[in-house]
């Protein structure tokens, strides 16, 4: 049974909030995002947010549904609709005429590198016709925005302080894989059994293929998805000839190839 969502969490929004996010490529570099002040626009009371260092920031305005709008061109406009139901699309205003199109998903478990957040509500900003402008935000219930991936960015949640409590996301972002690696199998030769160990640095699909001499696929020992972090996996080459093999990890459009000896 899938839990009834109270809207209001997802963007906690008062004076002194404050959000850091770290660059999964570079976990040194760090931004922080916060609220400011407040300003009456219409009659509501709406909140400034924006970067630390930044004179440039959003007017945001939260409803009683827990719905924040953004102030575009003197109008108050809905910008994250916590409250549709998970599949739902509406529609947001971007630039000239062009109009993002929002698909909701619901009920997400997220896995960040130390933490997983429930019940979070995934946000997809996309215009069809415009290549590489899609923004995901996803926002997990009573901290805000913890991820936000798009073409030109990968944002993760570092640190937060929400209501004057301040929330840990990271404490330990040196232990963070910043690349996909392969390391070699142990033992190695093997007979008939060895041990492969490798590191996702970013949640995707991954495969692990054994090859021949000739190039021709052994068999796939892994295909699926794996969040970021450190495995390792067995093969066994029982029904395989002594020989020179090579085994391959594939990651999106990234690959790693290792050779390993298999005697019998």
């Amino acid at each position: 049974m899938l839990m009834r969502m109270n809207a209001q969490d997802y963007f906690p929004l008062k004076v002194g909030n404050s959000w850091t996010y770290c660059s999964s490529q570079d976990t040194t570099y760090k931004r922080t995002y916060l609220i400011k002040d407040t300003v009456n626009i219409v009659g509501k009371k709406c909140f400034l947010y924006g970067r630390q260092d930044d004179m440039v920031n959003d007017t945001l305005w939260k409803d009683i549904n827990g719905n924040v709008w953004k102030l575009k061109s003197g109008i108050l406009v809905l910008w994250l609709d916590f409250t549709k139901d998970s599949g739902a699309v509406y529609y947001y205003p971007a630039f000239n005429s062009e109009v993002f199109t929002v698909t909701v998903r619901k009920y997400l478990s997220i896995d960040t590198y130390v933490k997983t957040f429930d019940n979070c509500i995934e946000l997809l900003f996309d215009i069809p016709a415009v290549i590489d402008d899609e923004v995901i935000y996803i926002f997990a219930p009573d901290i805000g925005l913890i991820k936000k991936r798009g073409a030109w960015s990968d944002d993760l949640l570092y640190s937060a302080y929400i209501n004057d409590v301040p929330v840990s996301i990271a404490d330990d972002l040196e232990n963070i894989p910043t690349q996909l690696s392969l390391s070699q199998n142990f033992p190695n030769p093997f007979n008939p059994i060895t041990s492969i160990r490798y590191v996702v640095n970013h949640s995707s699909e991954v495969k692990i293929i054994v090859y021949d001499m000739l190039g021709r696929v052994v068999r796939e020992i892994l295909n699926e998805y794996k969040p970021v972090g450190t495995y390792e996996i067995k093969f066994d080459g029982t029904q395989y000839s002594s020989g020179i093999y090579y085994y391959r990890l594939v990651n999106n459009k990234v690959s790693i190839t290792k050779k390993f000896v298999l005697i019998k």
